[in-house]
C-alpha cells in the first residue's frame, strides 16, 4: 500500500528557503512516507506524527482512507513544535 506524501504551503515554503543539499536529505526522507508512515515517525498525538531528519522535525498526519499523508509543517528541532502549535 503506497501513499502520496504532500506539503502544506508552510512546510514547502520552508523547504525552498533552505539550501541544495540541506533540502534534498529533507525530501528524500519525507519520500519514506509513502510506505508506512505510521512506522516511520513518532505519534505525538491521535492525529499528529513527527519524523526526525537530522536537526530537524517534520509534523505530519496521515488520511488513512485516502492514502495520503499530509507534511504539515517542517522545523528546526529546538523550536518546532513550539511554532507548530502556534499554528494550530
Amino acid at each position: 500500500m503506497s501513499f502520496e506524501v504532500w506539503l502544506h504551503p508552510k512546510a514547502d515554503a520552508f523547504l525552498d528557503s533552505l539550501d541544495s543539499v540541506l533540502k534534498k536529505k529533507i525530501k528524500d526522507k519525507l519520500r519514506e512516507l509513502s510506505e508506512e508512515p505510521n512506522k516511520k515517525g513518532k505519534q505525538l498525538t491521535s492525529s499528529f506524527f513527527r519524523m526526525r531528519i537530522g536537526k530537524y522535525r517534520a509534523i505530519y498526519e496521515i488520511l488513512w482512507d485516502e492514502l495520503r499523508v499530509n507534511v504539515l509543517f517542517i522545523g528546526h528541532r529546538d523550536h518546532v513544535y513550539d511554532d507548530f502549535e502556534k499554528l494550530l
